[in-house]
């Protein structure tokens, strides 16, 4: 097999980058579409809710390795 130049693997190079980028282009599409579709998903009310467990369960937590 022989040696690829430097300009084949600068073409080769720059063809998987654009590849990737075309593809995570392509994802963004899609998950804002997806995001567009669902605005529930989107809120912050989630999110707040799951940090809002997580410091509970920690603080108890906590309270009980304190009590030992």
């Amino acid at each position: 097999m022989a040696a690829k130049s430097e300009a084949e693997r600068a073409q080769a190079r720059e063809a998987w980058l654009g590849s990737v980028l075309l593809l995570l282009f392509g994802c963004g599409v899609l998950g804002f579409l997806v995001g567009k579709d669902r605005v529930d998903w989107l809120s912050a009310d989630h999110a707040r809710a799951a940090m809002a467990n997580v410091a509970h369960d920690l603080s108890d937590d906590l309270e009980a390795s304190r009590r030992q």
